[in-house]
């Protein structure tokens, strides 16, 4: 289920909380293909980039039993190797009052850089440089 077809079709108004994620990738080159949201390649590394940050940034245990429904979406790629530009949501389940967030600006990039020292800079087979992951609070 989709973010935004979770939101308009809960019977809710809840709005997500959100987080705008950048990460440089420098093991890949860009292709204008990636400037279509609707082409294959842009389909095939958004989906595999926000199942790999779901991954580094919360726990399992947070995933399926946490306070909130994460959501990560690739939002765009730009030029620069590739740079992703993504956004952290989350909607409180039914019933949780005043919970803390799941995740915070700062968080974003300590985790990853955990992940990252971790890993030898992969997130799977992406190579981030050091000090490339950027966040925002929305």
């Amino acid at each position: 289920m989709t973010l935004s077809y979770k939101l308009h079709h809960s019977g809710t108004n809840k709005v997500p909380r959100t987080l705008e994620v950048e990460l440089v990738i420098d093991n890949m080159e860009y292709t204008p293909e990636l400037e279509d949201a609707n082409s294959e390649e842009f389909h095939k590394l958004a989906t595999s980039l926000e199942d790999e940050v779901k991954k580094a940034l919360f726990d399992k245990q947070t995933l399926l039993y946490g306070a909130a429904d994460i959501y990560v979406r690739a939002m765009e790629f730009s030029r620069g190797s590739v740079v992703a530009k993504l956004r952290i949501a989350w909607v409180f389940k039914q019933g949780i009052h005043n919970p803390p967030d799941p995740i915070k600006r700062d968080d974003v990039r300590r985790r990853m850089e955990d992940h990252l020292n971790t890993h030898r800079g992969y997130l799977e087979s992406y190579h981030l440089p050091t000090g490339s992951v950027r966040a925002r609070s929305k």
